[in-house]
């Protein structure tokens, strides 16, 4: 019986140094996870405060793409084909030589009347006998306009 109490006690210290070993083992995992929260709170912040960066810069280039959304230079008459490719592409070129509607194709293109059609898929200017597509007319004549416009402009301020 003595030998049995004896192995007995020899497995209770053992168990107590396994306790003690599994205890310290525990201590550690505890911390690791304490550090690991410690790093996800730091992280978590990290986020937030991209997100709002991002949230930030989003609103910039929401307010600046408004602001700089040039103004329509020409709006033409809705479901007039003539009118529509006009004015496609002088909102997308940017012309700087004013142009208003007359109608029946007629335009005012700075202070020079001018017809235009569509002729084979294509926005055409009459000029003299013939026609000129939009992009040669308006390379062709555009600064001759503006002169003539500064001109005017500068007569109206004298008198």
């Amino acid at each position: 019986m003595k030998l049995e109490a004896q192995r007995y006690e020899a497995d209770i210290e053992q168990l107590k140094h396994e306790r003690i070993i599994l205890s310290e083992h525990v201590d550690q995992l505890n911390d690791l996870v304490q550090h690991r929260e410690d790093d996800l709170r730091m992280i978590e912040a990290e986020l937030e405060k991209a997100n709002k960066q991002i949230e930030f810069l989003q609103n910039t280039i929401t307010k600046q793409g408004k602001e700089k959304k040039p103004a329509k230079l020409f709006t033409g008459k809705k479901g007039d084909m003539l009118d529509e490719l006009l004015g496609n592409y002088i909102n997308e070129t940017g012309c700087p030589v004013p142009i208003k509607r007359l109608g029946n194709g007629y335009y005012m293109f700075g202070a020079r009347k001018i017809f235009a059609k569509v002729l084979n898929g294509r926005l055409v200017i009459r000029v003299g006998g013939g026609y000129m597509v939009i992009e040669e007319f308006i390379s062709a004549y555009a600064e001759q306009e503006m002169r003539k416009k500064r001109h005017m402009d500068e007569k109206a301020e004298k008198e």
